[in-house]
């Protein structure tokens, strides 16, 4: 999401906002990628891994000095994201999970001797003027559950799973989800099957089946073989249609007939939702088609707001000309097609970093001194 700096976040990390240039402030981070664990599969010292600038939005005087009143505001990835969400490019439904680390660390700088200028968000005009190509009133929104709660180091691709099925009876997993303005009744329903191997109940631990069903529905049934070592192909998803969501509480179950071995590893929930803020903020995608699109976004505060397309993660543009009505946020946007993501947030619902005054020679190969400010989400 957006998150706020403030000249008073400063003092209060212990660093004099007047000695600070605006215009050499700039925030940095590592791609939410894993790095490579061996110099077989990589290593930090690719361009991949490397700490990359992203662009922000100076808000203030524009003097020399950093001044009560001025702010900073970036966009920031955590260490868990859809992938899309990284790479515009990828899969709208593949889900990266960081098996290390639980937050993500940005790094806000000032002075030193970068060449060219600081990164900043460029502005664009989103103001609404009929006539449309087509009005969006909703979006696929995307719900990954999981809890990492037991460790099998064998059995699965991350290290964790969320429950075991008894083996030796009949048994299910149940789980309540709950959707909020869902657009109507249909969506999918994703999750992924394995389990452990056991040589002591050989005959039952290589074929086994498992049945799930969404508010009571069956939706399908998955099938696999767990080999003697971890094999991910044997790792089978199921991707169903499911047309009987509701608003508010949905159930999810993974029924498992005697004898077979299953982990619960993750599901994923797919639905038409409207376009109704929550807390002040709404991230929503908009169709892949061509053509001028009108939005009206619900629900936002009174107040100021503002509106960002943040398709590209580590340089998203500030969208202007806007219009506010009430609760409304409407805008008009020119869409080519290819993937495109918004996010509608108002001034209250920015969200805070914590911030940690760092202080390196440089976190470059160059011995430039540089004050680094440590910044986690």
């Amino acid at each position: 999401g957006f998150y706020l700096i403030t000249y008073n976040d400063l003092l209060t990390a212990g660093i004099d906002p007047s000695g600070i240039d605006p215009a050499t402030m700039r925030i940095f981070s590592y791609p939410p990628y894993v790095q490579p664990d061996s110099i077989d599969t990589g290593g930090s010292f690719e361009e991949d891994f490397h700490l990359s600038e992203h662009a922000v939005l100076y808000i203030g005087a524009g003097s020399d000095e950093f001044m009560p009143g001025d702010s900073l505001i970036f966009y920031g990835l955590g260490v868990d994201a859809w992938a899309d969400d990284i790479d515009p490019s990828a899969s709208h439904r593949d889900y990266v999970e960081h098996p290390y680390d639980r937050e993500n660390v940005y790094w806000l700088t000032w002075g030193g001797e970068f060449t060219g200028d600081a990164r900043r968000m460029e502005p664009r005009s989103v103001d609404p003027t009929p006539p449309y190509d087509r009005e969006v009133t909703s979006y696929e929104a995307r719900m990954h559950i999981e809890l990492d709660l037991l460790y099998d180091a064998v059995h699965t691709d991350d290290r964790w799973y969320w429950k075991s099925i008894d083996p030796d009876v009949s048994s299910s997993f149940s789980n309540k989800f709950i959707l909020d303005a869902p657009a109507g009744p249909s969506g999918a329903v994703r999750t992924q099957a394995y389990g452990p191997w056991d040589g002591e109940n050989i005959p039952n631990n290589f074929n086994n089946t498992a049945n799930y069903y969404v508010n009571g529905a069956n939706i399908g049934s998955l099938t696999w073989t767990v080999s003697y070592d971890f094999e991910p192909s044997f790792m089978p998803i199921l991707e169903a249609p499911v047309t009987n969501l509701e608003s508010g509480d949905n159930s999810f179950v993974a029924y498992k007939p005697e004898g077979g071995n299953m982990y619960i590893l993750w599901y994923e929930v797919f639905y038409e939702r409207l376009l109704r803020a929550v807390s002040g903020s709404l991230d929503f995608n908009a169709p892949q088609s061509a053509g001028s699109a009108h939005f009206v976004v619900h629900d936002m505060p009174v107040g100021p707001a503002f509106l960002f397309d943040v398709t590209e993660h580590e340089s998203p543009s500030v969208l202007t000309a806007y219009r506010r009505a009430a609760d409304q946020l409407e805008f008009e946007d020119s869409l080519d097609g290819s993937p495109r993501q918004y996010m509608a947030v108002s001034t209250s619902a920015l969200a805070r970093p914590e911030l940690e005054r760092t202080q390196v020679s440089s976190l470059r190969d160059d011995p430039a001194s540089v004050s680094y400010t440590h910044l986690t989400l």
